[in-house]
């Protein structure tokens, strides 16, 4: 033979795939075990992607894929991030093409690189799985001679034919495997192929290994949103347009193409959202699956919890202090609560699958409600639905008297201390029976020289009043010469008349509970409170369905107790009602009941303007309830937003009431009013 035929034969021989190794008879069984069953293929043949065992919520997803493969529908299927949708749908795809339930699968992400991505995987598996290389040969024996070389597909042959192997970055085809050389194969020829939903889809189409063209049969649309798309309405409207018309008629005009979408829900009314909802896109079989079926109800507890972890975490720990408290509570915390995928912790960090969907919550509430939950917040579509304050109209709400003078109408005087790391903001309010609130005093601690000023640029600072102390010491005796300062105070009657000093301040105690509640001398432990605000904006139950503690007052979205074991008493308050009802207060006009006025001239109050325009509120639903929602704007301060909360909510305490009709009613628990006067004299024994 000449050299040139020689090597000629040589580079043929080089080029084919040779014998195709059998099936043993152990792994024949578990193929066709597994040709049935799609929960089985994943723990026979993908053992390393599925660790954990499967949920209630697995297995009944698992069921509803295996429907679409074999009989075709959509699905669109909203897991918890983290829970595995992907790998599931992953693993159908795998399943769809080995048992030639599908012959062309098209895998579309939010991007071209999303989708690849996804195909990547998916060829990695054919390359190295070695229990699918045992089983399925006829799909991953011509990959395997590839080496590694993609190249190599070009020239591969099986018998001296084109093996007809496709192996790209951005899609594949299996080889053309006759059925002499493996009598089982049914996945000869299949081909899945990538693409961006807003990319090039339209057209897809292969030759099969009979020459017939074959059309895509089943499409995964992996999350085909990112945030920037499921924040945006035109986008989102462009995005199902896409999947309506362009994904949906791949499989060509006279058949119907399976469709399976495994998302995670960014925001209310985005792509996933729309999609999901059974009610306006009943053909998608939406599926929602929540990570807590049911919050715990121990909620005293968890309020502890999060006091724990907060002060470890300022203190530069790691949140273990916490920890240890939920270990040696976790019965009792545990009580009430229901997740679905009780395995799925991180055992390093959590104790429980329980504790770490609490500590997701409480970090991120909206995240949480979205990503875990698939129940984002929900703003109602009517006109009206956003709530600003104005600050153009909020500078002219001025009594005219001088500052630091009280009105003779009012009977309580209620002051807030606003705690931050640079400066401590305060204000004092009068209120008459009426609940007309004057804004008798404000400003910030240490005393600015300048009228108008942000936290970012106060000077002097807590830093430069108490050098040389960490800033829990600076938060300290901040808090304590300010209240030295507030409830040794004087404040003038209008008209004359005896001084009038503080009935009930608060303290924020969000920045740390025992910093502010260490800080509060002995002597005013009944007329100076540490307070938060918590927030009810993702639950089911607002604050005044809580149930009551023993030792606890309760009023209107606000409970006053003690948190533990030698412990002050904290006044814990639901900010979103007590800034709505603050809002309804700055837009009442002066002359009849529950108007907020302050003191001075319009010129002198810009800042505080600005403080109480700096949040805006959404009209959101949360089961149940409606109500406002309020968030705060980029980089604009509202300490003093807050201040004035807290002045609202201490005349509640102090018995203060406002009914819906605007006359003023007594609440259950209102002592008798006592003039400020009288209560001057007693605290300074006069």
């Amino acid at each position: 033979m000449k050299k040139s035929a020689l090597q000629q034969e040589r580079r043929a021989e080089n080029r084919d795939v040779g014998p195709f190794p059998k099936v043993p008879a152990a792994w024949k069984r578990k193929r066709d075990a597994c040709a049935a069953s799609l929960k089985e293929f994943c723990l026979t043949f993908l053992p390393g992607r599925f660790t954990l065992p499967f949920c209630a919520d697995h297995l009944r997803v698992i069921a509803r894929l295996e429907r679409i493969v074999r009989d075709g529908g959509l699905l669109t299927l909203a897991m918890p991030r983290g829970s595995g949708k992907t790998e599931l749908v992953k693993a159908a795809a795998l399943w769809a093409i080995l048992y030639g339930y599908r012959r062309f699968v098209v895998v579309i992400g939010a991007t071209a690189t999303d989708a690849v991505r996804i195909c990547e995987d998916l060829k990695a598996n054919l390359s190295y799985n070695d229990e699918l290389h045992a089983a399925f040969p006829e799909a991953t024996h011509c990959v395997r001679e590839l080496e590694g070389i993609s190249q190599r597909a070009r020239v591969q042959t099986i018998d001296g034919r084109p093996s007809g192997l496709e192996w790209k970055r951005d899609g594949i085809r299996l080889a053309w495997v006759p059925a002499k050389k493996c009598p089982q194969a049914r996945c000869a020829g299949a081909v899945i192929r990538t693409a961006g939903l807003t990319g090039a889809i339209r057209g897809m189409s292969a030759p099969g290994p009979d020459g017939v063209t074959i059309r895509p049969d089943l499409v995964l649309l992996d999350d085909p949103q990112d945030r920037e798309s499921a924040t945006s309405p035109a986008q989102t409207d462009d995005r199902e347009r896409i999947v309506r018309g362009d994904v949906l008629g791949l499989a060509g005009p006279t058949k119907a193409i399976a469709a399976v979408m495994p998302c995670t829900v960014i925001c209310e009314n985005d792509l996933a959202d729309r999609l999901l909802d059974r009610q306006a896109n009943p053909q998608w079989n939406g599926e929602r699956t929540r990570l807590v079926e049911s919050f715990p109800t121990a909620e005293a507890l968890w309020e502890r919890y999060f006091e724990l972890r907060a002060d470890d975490l300022r203190a530069g720990g790691d949140g273990k202090v916490a920890g240890e408290f939920y270990r040696t509570r976790r019965a009792e915390m545990d009580a009430g609560a229901v997740v679905s995928w009780p395995e799925r912790f991180d055992p390093a960090r959590y104790a429980s699958a329980v504790e770490e969907a609490m500590v997701r919550r409480h970090d991120d509430p909206e995240a949480f409600a979205a990503e875990m939950q698939n129940e984002p917040v929900r703003a109602l579509a009517h006109s009206g639905e956003t709530r600003e304050l104005s600050a153009a109209e909020l500078v002219g709400r001025v009594t005219g008297l001088g500052r630091g003078v009280v009105p003779r109408a009012a009977t309580r005087l209620t002051g807030m201390i606003d705690v931050g790391g640079k400066v401590l903001w305060w204000g004092v309010v009068a209120w008459d029976e009426q609940f007309n609130g004057f804004l008798v005093d404000y400003g910030a601690f240490p005393a600015q020289a300048r009228g108008y000023f942000t936290a970012a640029d106060a000077a002097p600072t807590l830093e430069t009043r108490y050098p040389g102390m960490s800033e829990p010491q600076r938060v300290h005796h901040g808090v304590r010469e300010l209240a030295d300062q507030l409830m040794g105070r004087a404040f003038a009657r209008d008209e004359g008349g005896e001084g009038c000093a503080l009935d009930l301040c608060l303290v924020d105690a969000r920045w740390s509970t025992d910093v502010v509640a260490g800080a509060i001398r002995p002597e005013y432990r009944r007329t100076l409170v540490a307070s938060m605000g918590v927030s009810t904006a993702k639950h089911i139950r607002g604050m005044d369905e809580w149930p009551r503690r023993e030792g606890e007052r309760a009023g209107p979205s606000w409970r006053l107790g003690p948190t533990g074991t030698g412990r002050a008493r904290v006044l814990k308050f639901d900010p979103d009602h007590w800034k709505t009802f603050l809002a309804d207060r700055l837009t009442t006009p002066p002359g009849g009941g529950g108007a907020l006025q302050y003191f001075g001239a319009a010129a002198s109050h810009k800042m505080l303007a600005d403080h109480l325009s700096a949040e805006y509120a959404t009209r959101v639903s949360v089961g149940p309830r409606t109500f406002d929602r309020w968030d705060a704007r980029p980089s604009r301060d509202n300490h003093l937003f807050d201040v004035l909360v807290g002045c609202c909510v201490a005349a509640s305490v102090l018995g203060l009431a406002w009914s819906p009709a605007g006359s003023p009613v007594r609440a259950r628990e209102r002592p008798p009013p006592v003039k400020l006067s009288e209560l001057y004299a007693q605290k300074h024994g006069r």
